[in-house]
């Protein structure tokens, strides 16, 4: 869905960046998550702090490929040996 709050969300989506999902910490505060990926699979995702509809901070966590493959064999190797 398309996040209706924030201008600056707004301006963010209408970038390019897709919406994750918003989380609501209190009635006042909420996190926003957005990502990207680019064509050489790097996937960053920004979590965007939200106080009374004011953007506080934007946090940004980039993962390359080979973490993610790294990640995805360990999740793997840990459902596999739970079917055990």
């Amino acid at each position: 869905p398309l996040h209706t709050g924030n201008t600056i969300i707004k301006a963010m989506v209408r970038s390019g960046l897709e919406h994750l999902y918003t989380e609501k910490v209190t009635n006042f505060v909420s996190n926003v998550y957005l990502y990207e990926q680019d064509c050489f699979g790097t996937l960053t995702i920004y979590r965007i702090i939200i106080v009374k509809n004011v953007v506080k901070t934007i946090d940004t966590f980039i993962y390359d490929k080979k973490l993610i493959e790294a990640f995805l064999k360990t999740m793997y190797e840990k459902e596999s040996k739970k079917g055990k």
